[in-house]
C-alpha cells in the first residue's frame, strides 16, 4: 500500500487531527477538512501511502510458540497511533503513562493479538 519510502517527498504535507474522547473526530489537510470517519481514514492512508509511512516487516512470536514473519502496511493507523501518543504526552500524568506501559499497553496487545479481546 505505501510508496517505497526512499522514494517519498522532501517535503512534509501538514495535516491537523483533532481528537474527542481519545477519538479522532476531524482530520484538516491542506486540500480541505474530513470529518466522516472512513474519509478521514482514507485520507490518512493515501497521505501516508505518498510519504511511506505505516511499513513493517518483523518476525513474531505466536501464541502456539511458533515465530512468524509479518509484513504489515498500515499507514493511516501508524499516523493515528503517533498522534494519540502525542495527544497523551499533552494529558496524561507521568505515572499514569509508566503504568500503563509497564502492564496496561503489553498485556492489553498481547490479549488482541491473540484473539482473546473478550476476556
Amino acid at each position: 500500500m505505501t510508496d517505497d519510502p526512499r522514494e517519498a517527498p522532501n517535503e512534509p504535507t501538514d495535516i491537523t487531527i483533532h481528537f474527542e474522547k481519545g477519538i479522532p473526530t476531524k482530520l484538516v489537510t491542506p486540500r480541505g477538512e474530513h470529518t466522516d470517519s472512513v474519509d478521514l481514514f482514507s485520507t490518512l492512508n493515501k497521505i501516508g501511502k505518498i510519504h511511506g509511512i505505516g511499513r513493517i516487516d518483523i518476525v513474531e512470536n505466536r501464541l502456539i510458540g511458533l515465530k512468524s514473519r509479518g509484513c504489515y502496511d498500515s499507514p493511516a493507523m501508524t499516523i493515528l497511533r503517533l498522534a494519540h501518543l502525542d495527544l497523551e504526552g499533552l494529558v496524561l500524568d507521568g505515572q499514569v503513562r509508566a503504568l500503563r506501559d509497564l502492564f496496561v499497553t503489553p498485556t492489553w496487545s498481547s490479549l488482541l493479538y491473540n484473539g482473546m479481546y473478550f476476556s
